[in-house]
């Protein structure tokens, strides 16, 4: 059968015929030319550009910026769209820094510029932290991963035995296993697994592993009395973390104080360079725990799952890349690794908005308009940079 387009059978209509022909549809018929002539411009437009007036069209994913200036203004755009105050943004290859850039306020009443100094929240970024330290653990046989939570004095109430590995993969909810659902508060129980299987706290051994190992002196628990504990210089930190701000970006908002495997960590953008391009030079992980990390959670039915051991694991155009997101109150960061590459990219704000907006627990990081960016002028077919 064939289908003609409706807006062809309205133009058909509303187009005077010749005087002697029989054929008028009244029906389609306007009273006035005016508006008949209204009408028909109405549908050559609408034929020629393809706009239907109903559904807001969708914005087209960007192509490669052919510069680093027009990437970093595209950045910036992206920012004042949002609202954010401040932002900090960095590229490292081959374990060097080869970019970095601030834009913004890190507190807009005392017109501080934000810098690589400015210390940000990282927010669940510190789930990354988290399962560096517990595959280190797994490795020197201290947590089994497919234990029983409630060896550790964990207990939850579910249909079937919730086991490390389900808190890692975030699959521990209905029947363990089955199914990915993104939840915070079940990660951090993973606290719990850590001091029961070493006697140390999550923070004092993210300290001991992680921040020591790397030289990581500006990242630290947010909570200052858990930062002062093992030897942070509190006055310093406090003195360059931004403050965060709502969501429009004009009032100021105080950061949760919890700290767990969750969230809870802060850094600044050098420091947090350093550490992605850490799982690249097998400075925090040999390869055979890399693997075990950065390969997706299979589910008890055999499908592939977002996430692997506290990152999310993704593939487009054939290119693998590893991420997380943070999204608090008052702050939201982001890091994408791409390990084929040796690149990582790391982008940190002083509100929510770098997040908020977007479903990225639900692990497709395409979402997100500032991977975008990345992805499309680093890493993707047509990269220019």
């Amino acid at each position: 059968m064939l289908l003609i387009p409706y807006r062809l059978i309205i133009l058909f209509c509303l187009i005077r015929l010749p005087s002697k022909s029989n054929f008028r549809l009244h029906f389609c018929m306007p009273k006035t030319s005016f508006t008949k002539n209204m009408i028909i411009a109405t549908v050559i437009l609408e034929l020629f550009t393809g706009s239907t007036g109903c559904k807001k069209q969708l914005t087209p994913d960007p192509v490669s910026a052919v510069s680093m200036e027009e990437f970093e203004t595209r950045l910036d755009d992206l920012r004042k769209q949002s609202n954010i105050p401040g932002m900090v943004a960095g590229i490292v290859r081959d374990g060097q820094v080869t970019w970095t850039k601030s834009y913004g306020y890190e507190n807009v009443a005392q017109q501080k510029l934000v810098t690589n100094a400015t210390i940000f929240h990282l927010a669940s970024l510190t789930k990354t932290f988290a399962s560096t330290v517990i595959i280190q653990l797994v490795k020197e046989n201290k947590i089994d991963l497919n234990a029983p939570v409630a060896n550790y004095g964990v207990n939850l109430a579910e249909s079937g035995t919730v086991r490390v590995i389900h808190l890692l993969t975030h699959t521990s909810e209905g029947m363990p296993g089955s199914q990915y659902k993104y939840n915070g508060d079940r990660y951090s129980l993973l606290s719990n697994v850590i001091q029961s299987a070493t006697g140390k706290t999550f923070h004092q051994l993210a300290w001991e592993r992680i921040m020591q190992i790397l030289g990581l002196q500006n990242t630290a628990p947010s909570n200052m009395s858990l930062a002062a504990s093992v030897g942070f210089d509190t006055i310093r930190l406090k003195q360059n973390i931004a403050q965060g701000y709502s969501s429009n970006g004009t009032q100021a908002v105080a950061y949760p104080q919890g700290f767990s495997t969750a969230a809870g960590l802060i850094s600044t953008i050098d420091d947090m360079l350093k550490y992605a391009a850490a799982f690249d030079e097998n400075q925090l992980l040999a390869d055979d725990l890399k693997v075990k990390v950065f390969s997706p959670m299979i589910s008890n039915d055999g499908k592939t799952l977002p996430y692997g051991l506290g990152w999310f694991i993704q593939q487009k155009e054939g290119v693998e890349f590893t991420w997380h997101y943070g999204y608090w109150v008052g702050m939201s960061s982001l890091v994408i690794r791409v390990p084929g590459k040796k690149m990582s990219f790391v982008l940190m704000a002083n509100s929510d908005m770098l997040s908020a907006p977007f479903p990225l627990g639900n692990g497709d990081i395409w979402v997100s308009p500032y991977a975008k960016e990345f992805l499309k002028s680093f890493v993707l077919a047509g990269a220019k940079l």
